[in-house]
């Protein structure tokens, strides 16, 4: 994938080590988990996940040397049982076991790597983004954030935050009321994006649209400072 190709992700960039440390007790990560990083990079997050909480780990990544370093990383740390690293297209890959996903990448890979999560996870799932919100469907599932200082010289925490996210329940059979005269009526459906029972991303036509949100001009500016961010947490 390259820029300019809508399936862009984002450069390869890894995370501060402080995010990989920090977003395991921000999404109070343990043992029973299945932590996904969507263009994990070096693999250091699932690689932190598998050593210090004792999670399994699946980290994708379709840069052939980021693969390379991520799995000798695995091999170095000693998580090989606990750690998988697909060298594989983000959507090919079927995150329907994630437990909990992490992703850093720009607004639009956050955009497009969006309606998946939506479509394939489970409901309660847990999604992290590092610098860049999901878009602005995504504000009901919004659990918290969290600023994160990664350099020691320069306060970051504008910008250097993560995001956490629940997945909701997809709309239920259970949630049909009863009207006055004994007869089923239907709930009236939610106003932002939901999950089908048959995994089909649906939106309203009334539901707000995030295109109109991130216009050309907000995605330049996103990317450029969150590539500033990446050389200050590179550099300290």
């Amino acid at each position: 994938m390259v820029k300019g190709d809508p399936t862009y992700l984002g450069p390869v960039s890894a995370s501060p080590q402080i995010c990989a440390t920090e977003l395991l007790d921000l999404a109070k990560v343990t043992a029973r988990d299945v932590v996904y990083d969507l263009g994990c990079g070096d693999g250091r997050v699932v690689i932190t996940a598998a050593r210090e909480r004792g999670a399994r780990g699946v980290g994708v990544e379709l840069d052939d040397k980021a693969v390379l370093k991520a799995k000798e990383s695995v091999e170095r740390e000693g998580v090989r049982d606990l750690v998988d690293i697909l060298h594989k297209d983000v959507f090919e890959v079927d995150i329907s076991k994630a437990t909990v996903v992490f992703m850093y990448l720009l607004p639009t890979g956050n955009k497009s790597v969006g309606q998946k999560l939506l479509a394939e996870c489970r409901p309660g799932t847990r999604v992290v983004t590092y610098i860049f919100k999901m878009d602005p469907s995504w504000v009901p599932y919004l659990d918290k954030v969290q600023p994160v200082s990664t350099s020691t010289s320069i306060d970051t925490t504008a910008m250097s935050k993560l995001h956490l996210y629940r997945i909701p329940e997809p709309p239920s059979a259970a949630n049909e009321s009863t009207n006055c005269v004994g007869s089923p009526s239907k709930a009236t459906p939610p106003k932002m994006g939901a999950v089908s029972r048959t995994g089909v991303w649906k939106r309203n036509a009334d539901a707000h649209n995030p295109s109109s949100f991130w216009t050309p001009k907000r995605v330049v500016w996103a990317g450029a400072v969150g590539l500033l961010l990446m050389v200050i947490g590179r550099t300290t």
